[in-house]
């Protein structure tokens, strides 16, 4: 594994919080499979982006678009496992390489390191942390119902096309943006 860049801040930022378990959590080897630091950039770091691009503040937002890009991260795992997804970008997905129980546990794993980085620095007032928690956590919801309805969708034969498919994207990433401007 390669280690944090600093010409970078938002991959040195996403390295250490999804390392931050070390090599002896049960989860490294399926968390490090899905980020592939080194290798090729995360496609969920756009959301990451436009966190700090809405923000202004690099610095201001980096715990915020850290957790946002950890969740989105989240989100795919588990959504690659529910579409059957078995490779990106000439990687295997976490699912089809350990298994399907090995997918959904790493997923969650991330969605809780998500909230971990949220909370990395602790210098704002406690009502702020507590509503930036609540926001990250609503995103989360909203993802999953999204995902759901999707599930629902296919396995009815009902798929709506393309344009749905967009609308249903840019409603998770809004979901998971918004959460973090607050």
């Amino acid at each position: 594994m390669s280690s944090p860049t600093a010409a970078d801040p938002l991959d040195a930022a996403l390295e250490r919080a999804v390392t931050r378990l070390g090599d002896a959590s049960g989860t490294s080897e399926q968390i490090r499979q899905h980020f592939a630091f080194g290798e090729r950039a995360c496609a969920e770091r756009t959301c990451g982006e436009l966190v700090v691009d809405a923000a202004g503040d690099a610095t201001a937002a980096l715990d915020a678009a850290t957790a946002v890009t950890i969740l989105a991260a989240a989100t795919r795992v588990h959504g690659d496992l529910a579409t059957g997804i078995a490779a990106r970008a000439g990687r295997q997905t976490v699912w089809a390489k350990f298994g399907v129980a090995h997918g959904i546990n790493a997923g969650d794993a991330l969605a809780a390191v998500a909230s971990l980085a949220l909370t990395e620095d602790l210098g704002g007032p406690p009502p702020r942390m507590l509503a930036m928690m609540r926001l990250l956590h609503q995103a989360y919801l909203a993802a999953s119902d999204d995902r759901a309805r999707a599930i629902a969708r296919d396995r009815l034969d009902e798929l709506e096309g393309v344009p749905e498919a967009l609308r249903t994207v840019a409603h998770r990433l809004g979901a998971l943006v918004a959460g973090a401007q607050a």
